[in-house]
């Protein structure tokens, strides 16, 4: 029974709450301190290492229930500091290792516990998701810093270089593997606030074209993202593409826990091992490249700051935005004159 303890309170500490603790401990320093089967000194000794783990486990839960979910937006006030420019006094091969490394730090953190139950999509459990929520939200950023960096360009010669930019660096991030980085550039580049730039995309060349649809097909959803699972089979070691395994765990969420003996074909209700089995295979299949190293040309401390920050706008000012660069109906000729009345 107290090896069951203590075995038990280190896989799962994470469901405890403090009332639950307190029943643990009020039943370890009452009923098995009194069990007379108990050898005293033997008893007293496993009593205080499972009392050890519970005081462990106590401060894991008081971290916990001050985490918040939620990650701000870090706005964009000074836009003059985040034209084009700075951007280009770095490669995309830079600004891909980058992103992998920052990424990297991020899923090395994320738990096995954190990916089972749901917990990362339910209120009362995304608590204990921290890691694999700031994964999340880490994705969404980068889309929307793409974004952003593209509608901050004031002219069309700037936001088509800006695009071209983003695309190899999506090229860059599949080079070296790292699909879930790809995927969140790509993302950015097609939010509706840049996608409906037609003008500018108009403008791209042939092969900086060729290579973004080439992308986009890796990463296409349809038929359960059959390239791109492909594509992954072949690659070795990668940073793994979070759609993909969040909505594999999702989908196999929602299967039933037990089998009835209708659906089992026995005589009374079964666990379902098929679902653990499946959820297990996923869980792991997620979780393991965390001791993978991405490739480093050179670490730049200015660029580490400021890919670590990531400022953006929210996606309804990145519309109007838009708006602004290309309204509804603008020539490509009046756009240009437009423009160049501006930077005089």
């Amino acid at each position: 029974m107290i090896k069951f303890l203590v075995a038990w309170i280190k896989k799962d500490f994470y469901r405890f709450n403090p009332s639950l603790l307190d029943e643990i401990r009020n039943f370890v320093v009452t009923a098995l301190q009194q069990d007379s089967n108990l050898n005293l000194t033997a008893s007293r000794q496993l009593v205080a290492s499972i009392l050890e783990e519970l005081a462990n486990e106590t401060r894991f839960f008081h971290k916990t229930q001050t985490f918040n979910p939620k990650i701000l937006p870090v706005y964009i006030t000074d836009t003059s500091a985040y034209r084009l420019k700075a951007l280009f006094n770095y490669t995309e091969l830079q600004i891909a290792e980058h992103l992998s490394t920052i990424e990297m730090e991020v899923y090395k953190r994320i738990e096995t516990y954190e990916l089972l139950d749901l917990k990362w999509s339910k209120d009362k459990l995304s608590i204990l998701a921290k890691h694999l929520l700031t994964w999340i939200q880490r994705a969404n950023q980068v889309s929307h810093w793409v974004a952003s960096m593209i509608l901050l360009q004031p002219s069309t010669k700037d936001r088509l270089k800006a695009v071209t930019l983003f695309i190899n660096i999506a090229q860059q991030l599949f080079d070296m593997v790292n699909f879930n980085g790809m995927i969140s550039v790509l993302n950015g580049l097609n939010i509706s606030a840049v996608s409906r730039l037609h003008i500018t995309w108009g403008q791209i060349s042939k092969k900086d074209k060729e290579t973004f649809d080439s992308l986009m097909a890796i990463q296409n959803p349809s038929s359960s993202f059959a390239v791109l699972r492909k594509t992954m089979d072949k690659a070795g070691k990668f940073l793994p593409p979070l759609p993909i395994h969040l909505s594999d765990l999702t989908a196999t969420g929602e299967i039933t826990d037990i089998l009835t003996a209708d659906d089992s074909g026995g005589n009374s209700p079964i666990i379902n091992i098929r679902k653990y089995s499946i959820i297990c295979r996923t869980v792991t299949r997620l979780l393991s490249f965390q001791q993978h190293k991405c490739s480093d040309s050179g670490m730049k401390v200015e660029l580490q700051s400021y890919l670590s920050e990531l400022p953006w706008f929210p996606e309804s000012e990145l519309f109007q935005l838009s708006l602004e660069r290309e309204p509804r109906g603008c020539l490509p000729k009046d756009l240009i004159e437009k423009e160049k009345k501006k930077e005089k």
